[in-house]
């Protein structure tokens, strides 16, 4: 990464700001590390108390104990990643642009993520012209990546708007108290993890057990009133037809399960043989048709008259365009409309299922394909299951080094589930191979 800027006529580069290598020949005060104790006690309070005013403590601790006039927490924003950073926790002069956000291709915080390493700038404004526009110059920025699963994120920085330098000693207490919010964080967010895990099991059991009560239910009444039929054919029939449907249903219901703890034990192994996505698609829809017709739903379904042709699991590829239009059923209300969709892809074959159904808010776009996840926390009936139909998909997926994804304008607007395989022969190589093999 370059940084550079253009000031009367000559270019200044990122190197003619960077001091850091001259910090440690500054002349350097002493530690006081009573006052470091106090404010890592502090610390160490607010992450038992209140994890949520973590970075903000840490900012004011970072200003305090080097005594810089500004400070802050910068971190890169969850929905964009490594493109735009947001100023988190602010303190001294710089707090009132908290929650502030910046390009990383173009700050001092992207500079020091894209190096991983602390770095002391004397006067930035000269390769970064937007500092100008603050209400305070920088006159020294001292910066150091902050790092979540050991990938730099952000940056913990202090700032000198007059004419004091930092010294090796403020670099030493920047670095430990960056180091233990790292950690600390770190911990936070696993914590709220599991807790999120554990909530999720929760509602799955809770959901497992609705969903084998209404069939055992029907089950039940059904054979009751099979043994007061007392020969009454058409009601015999009837009757053998719920106990049919509801058993499959129960069987479809272990099946996923199994599945899941399958792949997750690294236990399912891919029967992989030479077919094309237009036969997956008519496995797929012989199942999901009836289901999608019963719902008052149009289907439209649409691939190219040449075979694409995959080295894939038929049935377990099937699977997973059935969850996903089975998904598309449940989310989508009464005359709504679903489409699937096959086509040759660069190096590949995408399967493509849209809806015009419920929607998926933002917040919940990069959750979807997690274990037990309902896009909705209160679920009405038509809208239940267990919330690992996606998560199978992603890993059936994964398992035939595909990807999947998920798109959706928000609620109300649909959603699209997008599906893309590698292939192991490419499509005219192996319709001709097909061909052959049709004529022999």
């Amino acid at each position: 990464m370059t940084d550079h800027a253009i000031l009367e006529d000559t270019v200044v580069s990122l190197g003619d700001v960077d001091v850091t290598a001259t910090v440690a020949a500054r002349p350097s005060r002493a530690s006081d590390f009573e006052a470091e104790s106090r404010s890592m006690a502090k610390l160490v309070e607010m992450l038992a108390n209140r994890p949520e005013e973590l970075p903000q403590a840490l900012a004011e601790a970072a200003m305090a104990l080097t005594g810089a006039n500004s400070a802050g927490v910068t971190l890169e924003r969850d929905r964009q990643p490594g493109i735009i950073f947001e100023w988190i926790a602010t303190a001294g002069e710089f707090a009132r642009y908290v929650k502030g956000t910046m390009p990383r291709n173009f700050s001092p915080c992207g500079s020091v993520v894209a190096k991983n390493q602390a770095m002391v700038m004397r006067e930035p404004v000269k390769v970064f012209p937007y500092i100008k526009s603050l209400h305070a110059p920088v006159r020294e920025a001292l910066l150091l990546p902050f790092h979540r699963e050991g990938r730099p994120v952000g940056t913990v920085w202090v700032i000198n708007h007059d004419d004091r330098t930092f010294d090796a000693e403020d670099l030493r207490i920047v670095g430990v108290l960056t180091n233990f919010a790292g950690a600390a964080m770190q911990s936070v967010a696993l914590a709220n993890h599991l807790q999120e895990v554990d909530r999720n099991k929760d509602n799955f059991l809770a959901m497992l057990a609705h969903e084998i009560r209404n069939p055992l239910g029907s089950i039940g009444l059904a054979a009751k009133v099979l043994s007061l039929a007392q020969g009454e054919v058409s009601a015999q029939h009837k009757t053998i037809a719920i106990i049919q449907k509801q058993t499959k249903q129960l069987a479809s219901l272990v099946e996923d399960i199994t599945d899941v703890v399958s792949i997750r034990s690294g236990k399912l192994k891919l029967q992989t043989e030479r077919t094309t996505a237009q036969d997956i698609l008519s496995l797929a829809l012989e199942v999901s048709a009836p289901m999608v017709d019963a719902k008052g739903l149009s289907l439209q379904v649409f691939a190219p008259s040449d075979p694409l042709v995959l080295e894939v699991d038929p049935r377990r590829l099937a699977q997973v365009l059935i969850n996903l239009i089975n998904n598309a059923t449940k989310y989508t209300e009464s005359g709504g409309h679903i489409q699937v969709t096959a086509a040759s892809d660069t190096g590949g074959v995408v399967f493509e299922v849209a809806d015009t159904g419920k929607g998926i808010p933002a917040e919940m776009l990069n959750r979807v394909f997690d274990m037990f996840m309902q896009v909705s926390e209160n679920p009405a009936p038509d809208y239940g299951g267990l919330g690992i139909g996606l998560a199978l998909v992603r890993q059936i997926v994964e398992l035939h080094g595909g990807v999947v994804a998920v798109s959706s304008p928000g609620l109300q607007q649909g959603s699209t589930f997008t599906v893309r395989l590698p292939k192991s022969l490419s499509t005219l190589e192996a319709s001709a191979a097909m061909r052959s093999t049709d004529q022999c």
